[in-house]
């Protein structure tokens, strides 16, 4: 549903999360998907345990975005989030 996310939730201040990012978007698309997304609403996030968290950190680690935007996304945003 990939359409529908960037028609109706990209671009709301609204948090998004990277479960299934890796199994379902094109490897070509997922840089541009985060990147497109202001640097505090993304949080990383997988289904354990019916993904490998191992598996998701590691292609978060290799698609190619700034270290920063990476610190944010692992944890920065969700401390933010939860004020811890």
């Amino acid at each position: 549903m990939r359409d529908e996310v960037k028609k109706h939730l990209l671009g709301k201040n609204i948090y998004l999360d990277t479960d299934f990012f890796f199994d379902y978007l094109p490897k070509d698309e997922i840089a541009p998907f985060i990147s497109g997304r202001p640097e505090d609403k993304i949080l990383f996030g997988t289904d354990f345990p019916l993904i490998d968290q191992r598996k998701d950190i590691n292609a978060l680690n290799n698609i190619g975005i700034p270290r920063r935007l990476k610190e944010n996304i692992f944890s920065r945003n969700a401390s933010s989030l939860t004020n811890v």
